[in-house]
């Protein structure tokens, strides 16, 4: 069972680390530093695969089939950091010096600080997500309440309620001074304190005086058991004359004084439907210009409405949940504020981690002393150095051989073209333009 998993899982291991196994069966003393090696770089590609799957699921939060893009993206971006780090492990070379090591490997170690941080983030999004997620709610309701704050200056809702409302309150005066005001005009106010009272007064006097005879009248009647006049003895009519002519009196003024108060109570009444009538008509007035307010207000408050749906929408698309605004967010959370912020540790502390563990192969390679397997291995990359060498010397000496030989045989081709040519032309008549023409041909080849 080892056997099997040494030979299995160690063998896995051993990949991922990038060494070489013919070299390994030659040294089997480093397999466990390569195992151990190859299981970190493991881990940092599990991470990574973690990591990018987090970070694409955030990108597609609000999809119902995101899982078909989280997964291969995560499995595909944590292959490319394994092999990342399995091609940077592979490539650093134990040259004997620490310094010219650090030298050689100070771009890879580069490399690992940018890949660790690429893997941290989306990590520290989901260790600081409840903070996170109200630090962007907060955002939202701020930006929301700004939005409200901006719509309503520019359209002045509030001060148009403001004022509706005192328009309203105007009314409900007015309202109440047409049931409960009487107008305040000279003349109305003589009639009801002056005029009014006072012949009130002289008709309740003459009513007193009409009393008093007719009770006289009654202790003349009531001896002789009389009801009316004529039925009284006539020796007895003269004492009731007196008094029957005072009640007379008495009666037609008490209906003189009855007819003025009327006539005074229907110019008071009339004074004061002519008020309640300019009242009414100002109501009327008031009631429409509130109900032309309302309906300006209402529409007013409709373009206001879709502005601020449309607003919230913005706002609420800008403030998702999704990857940017979580990282912006997140780098608020964490950002060093002095020394009380325990957040810019905890997210410089998981930053940190990730480091560690992506340089951890890395500096297992550079700082340990150069091993068997080391040797073994540049051995060979010498060996491969030589021979490519060799190969490429043996190559230029048959091409500088090849031309020399080329060359020659040129030489003899044009030796004999030229005889055969002196031969034509001894043979033959040629013109001024074919002597020319040969000419020129003769110093294309010497050329």
């Amino acid at each position: 069972m080892n056997q099997l998993i040494e030979k299995y899982i160690g063998g896995f291991l051993i990949f991922c680390s990038g060494a070489k196994k013919s070299i390994l069966k030659k040294c089997p003393e480093e397999k466990s530093k390569y195992m151990g090696v190859g299981a970190t770089i493991l881990f940092t590609g599990i991470l990574g695969t973690l990591s990018g799957g987090y970070a694409l699921s955030r990108v597609f939060y609000n999809t119902s089939n995101a899982i078909y893009f989280v997964v291969p993206f995560g499995l595909l971006w944590g292959l490319m950091i394994f092999n990342l780090d399995r091609l940077i492990v592979m490539n650093i070379r134990k040259e004997g010096s620490l310094l010219n090591e650090l030298k050689i490997a100070s771009g890879r170690i580069f490399l690992a600080i940018i890949i660790s941080i690429v893997i941290a983030k989306p990590i520290e999004v989901k260790l600081f997500e409840d903070r996170i997620s109200t630090l962007i709610e907060e955002a939202k309701f701020e930006q929301d309440s700004t939005n409200f704050k901006r719509f309503d200056e520019t359209y002045g809702v509030t001060s148009l309620n403001n004022s509706l409302k005192d328009e309203q309150s105007e009314l409900d005066i007015l309202r109440h001074r047409l049931v409960n005001e009487e107008p305040s005009n000279p003349r109305y106010l003589e009639i009801k304190n002056n005029a009014l009272p006072r012949k009130e007064k002289e008709w309740q006097q003459a009513e007193n005086s009409y009393q008093f005879y007719k009770r006289e009248l009654l202790k003349i009647y009531r001896p002789h058991g009389a009801k009316l006049y004529t039925e009284l003895p006539d020796d007895i009519k003269p004492k009731a004359d007196p008094y029957r002519n005072n009640m007379g009196r008495k009666s037609s003024l008490k209906d003189r004084i009855a007819q003025s108060i009327d006539a005074l109570n229907k110019e008071k009444e009339k004074m004061r439907e002519d008020h309640r009538e300019q009242l009414r008509i100002i109501i009327k007035d008031k009631e429409a210009q509130i109900q032309k307010e309302e309906e300006n207000i209402k529409d007013i408050e409709k373009i206001v409405g879709t502005g601020i749906d449309d607003a919230t929408k913005a706002t609420k698309r800008s403030y998702s949940k999704n990857l940017i605004t979580q990282l912006e967010y997140l780098h608020k959370l964490t950002a060093y504020k002095g020394g009380g912020n325990g957040m810019f540790y905890i997210g410089a502390f998981i930053t940190l981690l990730f480091l560690v563990l992506e340089l951890s192969p890395i500096l297992v390679k550079v700082f340990t002393k150069p091993g068997v397997y080391d040797a073994i291995l540049m051995a060979e990359e010498m060996q491969k150095i030589a021979n490519s060498n060799f190969a490429a010397n043996y190559q230029h000496l048959a091409n500088q051989a090849a031309i020399k030989v080329k060359q020659d045989i040129a030489v003899v081709a044009i030796q004999k073209w030229g005889i055969q040519e002196k031969k034509s032309v001894s043979n033959s008549t040629l013109t001024k333009l074919e002597a020319q023409k040969y000419i020129e041909d003769i110093g294309v080849l010497i050329s």
